[in-house]
């Protein structure tokens, strides 16, 4: 699991401007035993910020993408607020 900043892709496009992405930096911090290994298991758009699971196998990614495909997968959000309302 990874925090994705909400300005960064996730992996590389075709026409890449040498801009980071998300799973060249998670590879870069692995072992390079399960670099090559490395799969996400859902998407997010550039412009999102959220948290970014990988698998490091081809197995345990299409077991998780089944678990978001059919909405397995339970997400919660927690807004942290300053001040007091009007």
């Amino acid at each position: 699991a990874v925090d994705k900043p909400y300005d960064m892709r996730i992996d590389k496009q075709k026409n890449d401007d040498g801009d980071p992405n998300l799973q060249d930096l998670v590879r870069a911090s692995l072992p390079p035993a399960v670099r090559t290994e490395l799969r996400h298991c859902h998407q997010l758009d550039y412009a999102t910020s959220g948290v970014m699971l990988y698998a490091t196998s081809k197995k345990a990614a299409a077991a998780a993408q089944i678990c978001f495909q059919e909405r397995r997968v339970q997400k919660e959000y927690l807004a942290l607020v300053w001040g007091e309302p009007p």
